[in-house]
């Protein structure tokens, strides 16, 4: 099994393994049954690690982007309608429809998929972030001892 590089798609002997998540394990499923499946491994290469790193941040921000474009448009084309006193189900069955497509279109435009070992994202490097300032914070405190 030959370890290929998902940026510059040459044969790497070294790198970081890619998480096999679901769009990927689909996708291996697709080819096996149309016998195309040439059970690569995927890996990131080290000279393509900050490549991938910008395209997988640049992945994670249209992900929020469409999620909330999604949110909004299932809010005007199903819910506004209940706001006038009437519910029409085919509204609400097309609004449903029409968030699901434009919150399925990251994955099929930017999919980046995420290194192997790897913890949620940008939100993870965030709420990482803010814990050590909060612990660096309180390193310089005094601690006050109560008297009794």
């Amino acid at each position: 099994m030959a370890r290929i590089c998902i940026i510059c798609e040459k044969e790497s002997a070294s790198g970081r393994k890619v998480a096999d998540d679901l769009v990927i394990s689909f996708l291996r499923w697709v080819k096996k049954t149309t016998n195309t499946a040439k059970n690569n491994e995927l890996v990131v290469c080290p000279n393509c690690i900050e490549v991938h790193s910008k395209k997988r941040a640049a992945f994670e921000r249209n992900i929020v982007i469409y999620i909330v474009f999604a949110g909004i448009i299932f809010v005007v084309v199903a819910l506004l309608p209940l706001f006038s006193g009437k519910f029409s189900l085919g509204a609400f069955a097309i609004g449903i429809v029409m968030a699901a497509i434009i919150a399925i279109l990251p994955i099929l435009t930017s999919y980046s998929p995420k290194l192997a070992g790897e913890s949620g994202g940008q939100i993870a490097k965030v709420d990482e972030n803010a814990t050590n300032a909060k612990e660096s914070a309180g390193k310089g405190k005094k601690k006050v001892k109560a008297k009794r």
